[in-house]
């Protein structure tokens, strides 16, 4: 993400966006898990950068509306693509049953910290 100027909340924010479409503000900054106080600084910067719009709602000038642009779009394919080939990469050295029990290892202490499946 790095190559493209990106930080994480960067990618989390163009990748909800190119699964959700377009969504107000403040929605896209609850389903983030953002602080406000933080929020508006991250969207001015992706647009900027021609990754995202904003647009007043039509029906409620109060409110905004996000959405991801071409350019984002192509960012986020390029990042998947990217993480997809470090992965493959990273995990090279595994043949699939190592690869089957790290996984199972992995949920084990992600579930033991309370995380869901």
């Amino acid at each position: 993400m790095g190559s493209h100027g990106l930080a994480m909340h960067h990618f989390g924010l163009l990748a909800a966006l190119g699964e959700c479409g377009s969504l107000p503000q403040r929605e896209l900054i609850r389903i983030m898990g953002v602080d406000p106080r933080n929020a508006t600084s991250i969207v001015d910067e992706l647009e900027e950068q021609g990754l995202i719009t904003r647009r007043q709602d039509a029906m409620d000038r109060r409110r905004c509306n996000v959405a991801i642009t071409p350019d984002g779009s192509n960012v986020v394919q390029q990042i998947r693509r990217e993480g997809a080939r470090m992965e493959k990469e990273f995990f090279q050295p595994l043949d699939i049953s190592e690869r089957s029990i790290l996984h199972t290892l992995l949920l084990k202490l992600y579930q033991g910290l309370g995380g869901d499946e």
